[in-house]
């Protein structure tokens, strides 16, 4: 199925495929086969999941799912290859390649851009609402080696 973004109702989100590490400006970070990043805003080791959402009982909230947010693959792109994860301290996890976004009720969507909230704030989680920005998220990005 290529590049999937699994959400897991209540935690992080599990990825797997051609998934590339990168800063805002395009300096590659690190390449992963498999991931679970971050959804609840709290991990010590930020993108990546420490399970800390458990300890601070973070829940996706009646209205998770909300208005689906994964734009399409444009016109020519290619159908397989990387997905780039743009990651900064202050905002989303944002998808940028080919992917597939499988939300907490099983529903599949594909597309080319998606962005997925990491504050643990959102109104529309697992999808990026900019609450980040009223909230002042910010968190140290941290790759392990």
């Amino acid at each position: 199925m290529g590049n999937v973004f699994r959400i897991q109702r209540d935690g992080p989100v599990l990825a797997q495929g051609d998934l590339v590490l990168a800063t805002e400006d395009g300096t590659v970070l690190r390449r992963l086969q498999q991931a679970a990043f971050c959804r609840c805003g709290k991990s010590g080791h930020a993108p990546l999941c420490d399970g800390t959402h458990r300890k601070v009982g973070f829940a996706d909230g009646p209205d998770a799912g909300g208005k689906v947010r994964v734009d399409p693959l444009p016109e020519g792109a290619p159908e397989d290859g990387p997905v780039t994860i743009v990651l900064k301290a202050t905002g989303s996890l944002r998808l940028v390649g080919p992917l597939t976004v499988v939300d907490a009720d099983g529903r599949e969507h594909a597309g080319g851009r998606a962005s997925i909230c990491r504050c643990g704030a959102s109104r529309t989680k697992p999808w990026c609402d900019n609450t980040h920005r009223e909230i002042g998220f910010e968190v140290e990005v941290k790759i392990p080696p």
